[in-house]
């Protein structure tokens, strides 16, 4: 990515920036998708193995299954990705609802040598104060 060898803008060849990021050792199926579809601008890119997509998509009876969900969405084409992220998509919904449903997120705070927490962490000032 750094050498410039994949072209990542608006406008880059889709198929051949797919291609070239799912050959990245690290770099999965909804990493290229996502990245297709915010970096490239392609209207298709559909992240069919995101959990919230699939969850959403059983909660209104449709296949939940990457394989089964991309042969479903396949009549949505070539704007399946701004279909599913539009605020009209009624699997985008159904995934913002049950989000909502669960609560505000708890914050988390890292600080160099402490474990990821949910809880508020004090680190005293120069007074000793929190």
């Amino acid at each position: 990515l750094a050498s410039g060898e994949i072209d990542l803008g608006p406008g880059g060849d889709w198929t051949r920036a797919r291609r070239r990021l799912a050959e990245l050792p690290g770099i999965g199926p909804w990493t290229v998708e996502t990245i297709a579809m915010r970096a490239l601008g392609d209207p298709d890119a559909f992240t069919a193995t995101d959990l919230g997509v699939r969850m959403a998509a059983r909660q209104l009876g449709l296949p939940a299954t990457p394989a089964a969900l991309t042969r479903h969405s396949a009549a949505g084409r070539p704007w399946r990705g701004m279909r599913a992220a539009g605020p009209a998509c009624p699997v985008r919904r159904t995934v913002m609802d049950a989000a909502a449903a669960l609560g505000p997120r708890p914050r988390a705070r890292w600080l160099p040598g402490e474990l990821l927490t949910t809880t508020p962490l004090v680190v005293p000032t120069r007074e000793g104060g929190p």
